[in-house]
């Protein structure tokens, strides 16, 4: 059988030391065992009859013990080198102090788990710098308490190496003291499920943080939680999932900057968001091999570098005016602005259009087509603007703006002839604007978004033919109206 105090094989009384082939009678907890057997470690942590020893490997003497696992493991954790073997419940933190000019690192072979007495608000602290906890398993038991807190008033390269992490209510929570600092964390495969949320970076003060190959699921969870500005956080690799019906998110950045997102997996985040970029966000990469697959909303400033999004930009400056229709008494003209603008007027003849459908374009069902327009708009009083994609009569997502029905923008999603539409309670204005529109084709949800405000969501999808930048403009009185549209771009899928 495996004891898991020294890693040796125990036949009958005898221990057998498979590593150096040292043999000797079994005899605890005051056998001398040579320091070699120990090597590199300051101090062993075990258990036995549910008294909890730490045993000096240098000297061979058991300096502490005590049904008091925490006690006794805090008693040790000022070393350099650790390794705690065996299950403990704990009434109390276990409160990890800096490392000073080496690092300090804590193996963990067995559980640390909440104790029905437990007093603290995470299970593990670590404080300030240099210390690196590799493998473990951390049992919050009924997600009362968080897991792993790394914190710290000059808190840095603080690492966690392959941590299975359960039951908790935040996994993993990365921030700093009162004006403090937190930098060059770095957290590598951790294993989390069954918490409230798996990691939470919180704190303007938490730099350059990097999190590779994270495994997070449950069916009850907001997987990567990054909010109060911190900034240089990358999310490289890994699984995240999550339940189907609930309002939950897998990475949702609330604000921060110099974010890079490049999980490979992220999936079945029901009525929330596989990806949740709120508008605080500032500086946000999207990078391959992310694949999410689920509603995503992008709300701050999102760069999307997936080698599969293709970008097509129209800045309306040469040729691309072919698609461009007129009645009464409209025009069009290239003005000499923004690198060049197309500006729509419909003249003074009541009831006058004038129509700009893109060159560019992609099928409505391809993946993930993100459109761009940015437009100003000359008059609000007595004119009728649509904007957006455009198909055809049966097929589009547009914003509508009609006086005469409703004083706010209205979404509306037209898939093969059947119409939805949402009154989004915005105004018309006259000043520079950008719309963007997203047509989640895996889930059938169309996202309309104004500057960093979201609009509406429709669960529909435009389909059939390839749908275009789209922009409308009729006067309802014998009024000269204008629309100016900056620039049109797309992003799409190319596999």
């Amino acid at each position: 059988m495996e004891d898991y105090r020294f890693g040796k094989s125990i036949i009958g009384d005898i221990v057998f030391d498979w590593e150096t082939g040292f043999a000797y009678k079994r005899d605890y907890p005051k056998a001398h065992i040579p320091d070699k057997i120990y090597y590199p470690y300051e101090y062993v942590v075990y258990k036995e009859n549910n008294i909890t020893y730490a045993k000096n490997c240098k000297t061979g003497e058991i300096e502490y013990y005590d049904k008091d696992s925490a006690g006794v493991i805090n008693s040790v954790v000022d070393n350099y080198i650790i390794a705690i073997i065996g299950d403990y419940e704990i009434s109390e933190t276990i409160d990890i102090p800096a490392g000073g000019a080496k690092p300090k690192i804590i193996y963990l072979r067995g559980t640390i788990k909440k104790a029905s007495s437990f007093s603290g608000t995470e299970l593990i602290k670590i404080n300030n710098q240099r210390v690196k906890i590799v493998g473990g398993q951390i049992n919050g038991v009924d997600k009362s308490v968080d897991g792993i807190l790394m914190t710290g008033s000059i808190g840095y390269w603080q690492q966690l190496i392959g941590v299975d992490i359960l039951s908790c209510d935040t996994g993993i929570k990365i921030t700093h003291e009162p004006d403090g600092i937190n930098y060059l964390g770095f957290i590598l495969n951790p294993h989390i499920r069954d918490v409230n949320t798996g990691i939470l970076i919180d704190g303007s003060e938490v730099h350059v943080l990097r999190i590779v190959d994270p495994i997070i699921w449950s069916y009850n969870i907001d997987g990567i939680v990054i909010r109060n500005s911190p900034k240089s956080i990358v999310i490289d690799g890994g699984l995240l999932e999550g339940g189907v019906s609930t309002s939950i998110d897998g990475i949702r950045v609330e604000s921060g900057s110099h974010i890079v997102i490049k999980s490979s997996y992220i999936e079945h985040f029901g009525e929330g968001y596989a990806i949740n970029i709120e508008s605080e966000a500032d500086g946000v990469e999207i990078d391959y091999p992310c694949i999410p697959t689920g509603r995503v909303k992008l709300l701050g400033h999102v760069m999307y570098k997936l080698k599969y999004i293709v970008e097509q930009l129209d800045d309306l400056m040469l040729d691309v005016l072919a698609n461009i229709t007129t009645s009464g008494s409209a025009s069009y003209s290239i003005l000499c602005i923004r690198q060049g603008a197309l500006k729509l007027a419909t003249g003074t003849t009541a009831n006058s259009t004038a129509e700009y459908r893109s060159k560019i374009g992609v099928y409505a069902y391809g993946d993930f087509p993100v459109a761009y327009i940015r437009f100003n708009l000359g008059d609000t009083a007595d004119v009728k603007v649509n904007i957006g994609l455009y198909a055809s009569p049966s097929n589009y997502a547009l914003i509508k703006y009609d006086p005469t029905t409703s004083a706010n923008w209205i979404a509306e999603v037209n898939k093969g002839g059947t119409i939805t539409n949402i009154d989004t309670g915005i105004t018309p204005d006259t000043d520079w604007h950008e719309l963007r529109i997203q047509l989640n084709t895996a889930k059938g949800i169309t996202f309309f978004v104004l500057d960093s405000s979201l609009l509406a969501s429709i669960s529909s999808v435009p389909t059939g033919a390839c749908i275009s930048p789209y922009a409308y403009i009729e006067n309802l009185a014998a009024a000269d109206k204008n629309i100016t549209i900056d620039y049109v771009k797309m992003l799409y899928a190319r596999y």
